[in-house]
């Protein structure tokens, strides 16, 4: 016979809802790394540089048919929250030529 005492029901939306909360971490740390790393490579360049970089990505994204305005739109609203005016003004001019 079981014992009812010692008995714990297992409650899977708990494990799934912790499982998703450390993939959101891990993945959350993985994006921190890889703009960690994008930084380093092109720190030393200069703005001329890195604009034609940046330019020539988007026109082999959109040639590619990979360009999607709704993800630079979101990207724009989750960076800008962190950025200067002086910033969030460059942000804008940069979108600009990109779009």
């Amino acid at each position: 016979m079981r014992d009812f005492k010692n008995f714990r029901p297992e409650n899977k939306k708990s494990e799934v809802k912790e499982q998703s909360i450390y993939n959101g971490i891990d993945k959350e740390e993985k994006v921190k790394e890889s703009v960690e790393k994008m930084i380093e490579d092109r720190s030393g360049r200069s703005e001329e540089e890195l604009m034609s970089e940046l330019v020539s990505s988007v026109n082999r994204a959109k040639a590619e048919g990979r360009f999607n305005k709704a993800e630079l739109e979101n990207f724009k609203k989750t960076v800008l929250p962190f950025l200067s005016s002086e910033q969030t003004k460059r942000l804008e001019e940069i979108l600009t030529v990109l779009e």
